[in-house]
């Protein structure tokens, strides 16, 4: 089982979301479209799969 956790971060602001995750000491950022309306559906819109490792 594994037993790491996962943290998150989102700075929403302008015309793009910027997203990073750090988990398994990896950290994944990627940049979406803000989404003025809902600002969270840009958050979620993004699947993991598609982000880029930084420092793996």
């Amino acid at each position: 089982m594994d037993n790491s956790k996962a943290r998150i971060g989102v700075d929403s602001g302008g015309a793009l979301t910027d997203v990073a995750m750090e988990y398994a000491g990896k950290i994944l950022s990627t940049k979406v479209l803000t989404n003025y309306s809902t600002p969270e559906a840009a958050i979620f819109r993004k699947r993991l799969s598609r982000l880029s490792i930084i420092g793996a």
